[in-house]
């Protein structure tokens, strides 16, 4: 009985030309794509630049220059992503979330270029221990320099500090955000109040983004607030006020999904113990 055999036939050349100029077109492609997700920050956004030495070193600089005495002070820091760190485009956090549906992932980017958003970054804490008297410091990874950080001055209610009227208070948060880039250009003051301790006078005044402010996006508004302790800032706290409705509306789509997921993978499990 004959055994039919087929003979091995070489790729032509046109067929090895075409599959090499395939790969050659995949790998260029690839390293494109790297390379415009490297210098993009929805990608970038979770990269730790400083280590925890660097980050306490930039924040204490930022405090001594505010005149802040850190004599006898303990630090600590740990580094946190101050978005999500699933990944933005998953939408964990509610504000990429807003942009997105809203504007889509060109404002995204421009938000977090111009730092209207953080992203990777520490939280350093310089304390007195045993003392109700304490710094913390929110400063991005990518800056060389404490740049527009958070900040906040823990004091007790009885500390004593030389006060200020409301309206010099004031002009103390105007000239602060000039001397450091805090831009309040298009920004209204919607809150002013006057706190009274046991031997100083504190204030809080807070800026809202008007319609022309250009992180005004959809209802949300852009918000920085100062407190002012006794006669120097005590902390600065950015934001983006987003929309009550909106918010109620997200945490309840995000509940049920994760409900849905749970529910899939319970079944799924479910049916390979079963099968």
């Amino acid at each position: 009985m004959k055994q039919h055999t087929t003979s091995y036939k070489s790729l032509s050349s046109e067929r090895i030309k075409l599959g090499i100029g395939i790969g050659i077109i995949g790998i260029l492609l690839l390293f494109i794509n790297t390379k415009l997700k490297s210098n993009d920050p929805i990608y970038t956004f979770s990269r730790l630049d400083k280590n925890r030495t660097e980050a306490i070193e930039i924040a204490k600089e930022y405090l001594l220059s505010q005149k802040f005495s850190l004599d006898g002070y303990q630090s600590v820091a740990y580094s946190s992503n101050f978005l999500s760190s699933e990944g933005l485009l998953n939408r964990q956090d509610k504000q990429v979330a807003y942009i997105i549906e809203y504007e889509g992932k060109y404002k995204l980017r421009d938000a977090l270029s111009s730092d209207e958003l953080g992203g990777m970054g520490w939280t350093v804490r310089f304390f007195l221990p045993e003392t109700k008297r304490e710094y913390k410091v929110w400063l991005l990874a990518k800056y060389d320099d404490a740049k527009y950080p958070h900040f906040r001055e823990t004091l007790s209610d009885t500390a004593y500090l030389p006060s200020l009227s409301q309206t010099d208070a004031l002009n103390l948060v105007y000239n602060f955000a000039k001397t450091t880039e805090i831009e309040l250009l298009n920004m209204d003051l919607v809150k002013e109040e006057k706190l009274d301790k046991q031997n100083r006078t504190d204030y809080t005044f807070k800026f809202e983004g008007n319609a022309s402010h250009p992180f005004t996006i959809g209802d949300a508004k852009r918000t920085v607030e100062f407190s002012v302790h006794g006669n120097h800032i005590g902390s600065i706290n950015g934001s983006m006020k987003i929309p009550e409705a909106w918010e109620r509306e997200y945490r309840e789509k995000t509940i049920y999904d994760n409900i849905h997921m749970f529910t899939f993978f319970f079944i799924f499990i479910s049916l390979g113990i079963i099968g």
